[in-house]
């Protein structure tokens, strides 16, 4: 109170600092830091506001210290570090029970041979020579045996004309013999080489003799191996 007396009185200018005594004043500056107002009068004789306010700072180093040791927050901090190390551990066991308990992918089943590697499509008419077919393919069995080939995909080889199958138990003579065929075959055997020969049951020529049979005017034994309809029109848009 005496100083604000001296202010008052004149002795002591406004600028100069004024150091209070109570404890209370000493907290106050000790969190903030008080910014003076702007001496330049506003209109109307009223004093300018200072937008710039008050300025808060943290905590000193002793004031954090008082807390430190207190027993509560002590307690506090084990208790949070604690959980914190539990919770992770158990986080930890229970992924690594996850994984061990997850049920396993079964194995994939063996390939067969007709998966392990591409089947090679033979057309016996573009072989060159003039000798047979089949020959002249058993002729290049040690090559494609040494290139890696394991399957051989052959065309019909029953007798047949323009119009399909005459006779499925019959060979091409066009390709060679049966004796032929027969040697083709253990050869592609014993170099491991697979043979698949192109069937095509589905239909026959006109001169087959199921067909001849089935549209005879009386049929013996193949009447069933077609459908036959009495029709002006065509059945369906097959041209054959």
């Amino acid at each position: 109170m005496a100083d604000v007396a001296k202010v008052e009185s004149g002795e002591l200018s406004p600028a100069d600092p004024i150091v209070a005594e109570t404890d209370e004043l000493k907290n106050i500056t000790s969190t903030a830091q008080i910014i003076p107002m702007s001496d330049t009068e506003a209109p109307n004789g009223a004093l300018k506001e200072d937008t710039r306010g008050i300025i808060f700072s943290g905590m000193s180093k002793t004031e954090l210290m008082a807390f430190a040791n207190d027993p509560f927050w002590v307690r506090l901090r084990w208790f949070l570090l604690i959980l914190f190390w539990v919770t992770w551990i158990g986080m930890l066991v229970a992924a690594i029970a996850i994984v061990v308990s997850a049920p396993k992918c079964s194995a994939a089943p063996p390939k067969q041979w007709f998966q392990k590697s591409a089947l090679n499509v033979i057309k016996l008419e573009d072989l060159p020579g003039t000798e047979s077919k089949l020959q002249e393919l058993r002729d290049l069995l040690p090559g494609l045996a040494d290139a890696g080939v394991s399957s051989l995909v052959l065309p019909p080889l029953y007798n047949q004309d323009v119009n399909g199958a005459l006779n499925f138990t019959e060979l091409n003579p066009d390709l060679g013999t049966e004796e032929e065929l027969t040697e083709l075959l253990n050869d592609a055997n014993d170099k491991d080489i697979k043979v698949i020969m192109d069937f095509q049951p589905n239909h026959v020529s006109k001169n087959h003799v199921w067909f001849k049979d089935s549209s005879s005017a009386s049929p013996i034994t193949y009447k069933n191996y077609f459908v036959w309809t009495d029709a002006v029109d065509p059945p369906n848009n097959w041209v054959s």
